[in-house]
């Protein structure tokens, strides 16, 4: 709104103005050319020490509007995100409070930048009547009746004329200046985002679940990534290989940079050095071509308001969902008896948010929603640290199913789930340390071995 309509649309608004005072001046100057040029400098010189004493004000405002609103908006994110460990720790209060006080602040902003354009207009109107007033002393004093009447009328013409288009065009440039403020964070932003190559998008919907030509190895070469701000890398020199239907398990104490390399791996960020290839080509590229051969599972599993069936197959049309392949998933993430004992089966509706599942079935369904387009290339982060020992092993196993048929890419604190692994890469200060099975991991480094045996491993 603050580019469109604050900048577009007040400069279309602006050309008109102009146009209007062009041809103003033109008539004005035909009758009397001293008075209409002495009517255009003294407005003008108006308007211009207005811009002057009002344009950086306009402009700290417009930032300190949008600032203020990206502010108030995250608290109140926060503060329902976080409700119950609010709740329990009594800090409503402290919440109601710091949410009233920026909402405060942004309504006196907004109240600022709604009350200036009524400066202009007060100063504008006051100097048409001392204009008016100081010209008809001066030409009763230098002048005959009969001309110093003809002269203020001209003068009052001009001014009932000039005035108000001076005005608005002064005003939309206060508008442009508040506008440009409050969409500073944007342009910034947009600004930033275009080195980043936009993906092709697919012409049209479709669920592929063979992923013909797909072969899930990756190969990550020197792979160094530093985030904004940060002195040290959070990944380092790595280099390896995961070949086809692998199991492959990242591990190491926390802050290692298990997460930055599965990012690193499905393209969500780019390294600084290095590359990495999923089946022959760029991380993204694989994605656009062979769509869903990818899955992804996060530590904690977004939940949309909707239904069981809807979460599953979220992004995709619901005449995908059939309640054939929905079932399938829910079985493979040990889901389906829970769903089952529903009312409406799939089509139950899980709350906002996930307000009516727990941590535990959070995970499965995020599980659950990863399988849903049968993918050659899984990878989860932490995604059954939620689950109970029980679940967690049936999870394990149904996971350990999909071994050879599907490559398997695991972050995992929990070591018993990945002493089976192929491949296990210890990652401490964004350096893989050891590679290798878990044995030969747990020769390789003491503190691994020392975790293991803490667990009867």
């Amino acid at each position: 709104g603050s580019i469109t309509l604050g900048l577009l649309g007040t400069v279309v608004t602006m050309a008109s103005d102009a146009s209007l005072l062009v041809v103003m001046a033109i008539g004005l100057v035909v009758v009397d050319p001293t008075v209409a040029l002495s009517s255009f400098i003294f407005f003008a010189l108006i308007g211009f020490i207005l811009q002057r004493l009002l344009s950086g004000k306009a402009q700290r405002l417009g930032m300190e509007q949008s600032e203020l609103s990206i502010t108030s908006n995250e608290k109140i994110v926060e503060v329902l995100s976080s409700y119950r460990e609010s709740l329990v720790r009594n800090r409503r209060a402290y919440y109601a409070k710091e949410i009233g006080e920026l909402r405060y602040k942004l309504a006196h902003a907004q109240a600022e930048i709604a009350f200036m354009p009524n400066v202009s207009k007060y100063v504008l109107e006051t100097s048409v009547v001392l204009g008016a007033l100081l010209l008809s002393a001066a030409q009763f004093l230098l002048q005959d009746a009969g001309h110093a009447v003809g002269t203020l009328a001209i003068f009052l013409a001009a001014g009932t004329r000039i005035a108000p288009a001076i005005l608005r065009v002064q005003q939309g440039m206060l508008a442009i200046r508040s506008s440009a403020g409050a969409s500073k964070v944007t342009l910034d932003l947009a600004e930033s985002l275009q080195h980043i190559e936009v993906p092709k998008l697919a012409k049209e919907d479709s669920l592929e679940t063979e992923h013909r030509g797909f072969n899930a190895t990756i190969t990550l070469s020197d792979a160094t990534f530093t985030y904004p701000g940060k002195a040290e890398p959070a990944v380092r020199d790595v280099s390896l290989e995961i070949t086809n239907g692998a199991f492959v398990a990242f591990v190491g104490p926390s802050g290692a940079g298990k997460t930055t390399i599965v990012d690193i791996l499905l393209g969500i960020l780019p390294p600084a050095k290095g590359s990495v290839t999923i089946s022959g080509l760029p991380p993204m590229e694989a994605i656009t071509t062979w769509p869903g051969a990818v899955a992804y599972v996060p530590q904690d599993v977004a939940i949309a308001s909707g239904t069981f069936r809807e979460n599953i197959a979220l992004g995709f049309p619901p005449a995908f969902a059939t309640d054939e392949s929905i079932w399938e998933t829910l079985r493979v993430a040990h889901l389906d008896d829970f769903v089952r004992e529903l009312e409406k089966g799939i089509d139950t509706e899980v709350g906002e948010r996930g307000a009516r599942v727990s941590g535990g079935q959070r995970q499965r369904l995020g599980i659950a929603r990863a399988l849903f387009t049968k993918p050659k290339l899984l990878v989860l982060d932490e995604a059954t640290s939620a689950l109970d020992a029980e679940t967690e092993a049936n999870v394990a196993a149904a996971i350990q199913s999909l071994r050879g048929s599907t490559t398997v890419v695991m972050i995992a604190h929990r070591l018993a789930t990945v002493r089976s692994a192929d491949l296990v890469v210890y990652l401490d200060q964004g350096r893989a340390l050891a590679m290798g099975t878990f044995e030969e991991v747990r020769a390789q480094v003491p503190d691994f071995d020392h975790q293991a045996n803490l667990l009867g491993l």
